[in-house]
């Protein structure tokens, strides 16, 4: 998924990231081989090309694409960091702060699950 994005490039957004499929540019690879990415207009293909680099070389650094990405797209870093991450749900008994209790805490850490019972 990551590969496949280019929102987290500063001025792309998802105007310029259609443009680039319609011209068959689907990956950051096709933007470095397709002779098309030059035809870009509102974005410089150097600004775009400088980012590309710098997040094929990031691969193994969360921090630098979840500066960049903007938060509605954080699922797109999903496959390439779910070894590196884990999900924590807590379940209460309502929203009333100090009347309420929690009741469920759940963990998954990419290979087992854990559950915490009140």
């Amino acid at each position: 998924m990551l590969i496949n994005t280019f929102l987290h490039i500063p001025g792309v957004g998802e105007h310029i990231e259609k443009k680039l499929c319609k011209h068959g540019i689907f990956c950051w690879e096709d933007f470095l081989t397709n002779p098309q990415a030059y035809k870009l207009s509102g974005v410089k293909y150097d600004h775009i090309c400088r980012y590309v680099l710098d997040s094929k070389e990031n691969m193994d650094n969360i921090y630098f694409f979840k500066t960049l990405m903007p938060y509605k797209h954080y699922w797109r870093l999903f496959k390439e960091f779910e070894h590196k991450t884990a999900y924590l749900d807590i379940e209460t008994t309502g929203l009333y702060g100090k009347q309420d209790d929690i009741t469920v805490i759940g963990i998954y850490d990419g290979d087992k699950t854990q559950s915490f019972v009140h």
